[in-house]
């Protein structure tokens, strides 16, 4: 069975839904359709001048599926100027922003401080309250931090009772795997981070397709200094690299 796209976050509508050449009938013209997602993809990288990890989160989406969208609406719209075409806004899989959707209600968007009074949550996998867990699906438990203007205000631990599925040998990301990729989203789903220090691939596109920013950190490293470096803007390039899959 497919697997459903996932709701991105519009802003708004556009007022304007068909563009086309002057003195053209609209009849006699092929159309482009661009999805409403598509031209918010458009407005935030080019009329809010956004690069795509700020732009990601507003959409509640990975920074690759932005680039996605991004790149096909790029290509929509030059096809329609160079060939003379109309192009139509409409469609998607999408909801404004502020209005309730019932596939994103457990996941949350997450809330990226950056002035005073706003907070976020932030969740690292760990072996106990001293060391982060050097495997995200397998950890003991999640230490959740709820923290406000850049500081740690309360401590949370979240029993992992979705680590027993979470690897099953060769070909682990499939099967029992996309069951505990649901259950750590509804475990998870009011962070806006996880900071680990490994991560399949597949829950690395499960957290990023649910908006949430996925860090890596080294090996040994405490789960309060980790989260204390995220909030200073300590963690380094090679700390926040791509993650990889795990035996």
């Amino acid at each position: 069975m497919p697997r459903p796209p996932c709701c991105k976050h519009v802003r708004q509508l556009p007022g304007v839904r068909v563009f086309k050449p002057q003195g053209v009938p609209l009849a006699g013209l092929e159309v482009i359709h661009l999805q409403v997602e598509e031209l918010e993809a458009l407005r935030l990288a080019h009329a809010e001048q956004l690069y795509q990890e700020a732009a990601a989160p507003r959409m509640g989406i990975s920074r690759a599926t932005f680039g996605r969208l991004l790149d096909e609406a790029h290509r929509k719209v030059t096809r329609a100027l160079l060939e003379g075409l109309a192009l139509r806004i409409e469609g998607g899989s999408y909801h404004l922003a502020g209005e309730s959707c019932p596939r994103c209600e457990p996941h949350p968007r997450p809330i990226h401080p950056s002035s005073p009074g706003e907070s976020m949550k932030i969740a690292v996998p760990i072996l106990d309250e001293t060391r982060i867990s050097p495997h995200f699906g397998r950890c003991g438990a999640f230490l959740v931090f709820d923290t406000e203007d850049g500081r740690i205000r309360s401590r949370e631990i979240r029993p992992n009772t979705h680590g027993h599925h979470a690897h099953t040998g060769p070909g682990h990301e499939h099967g029992h795997g996309q069951h505990s990729h649901a259950g750590f989203l509804a475990l998870l789903g009011d962070c806006g981070v996880v900071i680990s220090a490994g991560m399949g691939p597949g829950a690395l596109t499960a957290l990023q397709g649910a908006g949430m920013r996925v860090l890596l950190v080294r090996p040994g490293q405490s789960p309060e200094g980790a989260v204390q470096a995220f909030l200073e803007g300590r963690l380094t390039e090679s700390e926040q690299g791509a993650c990889e899959a795990h035996p």
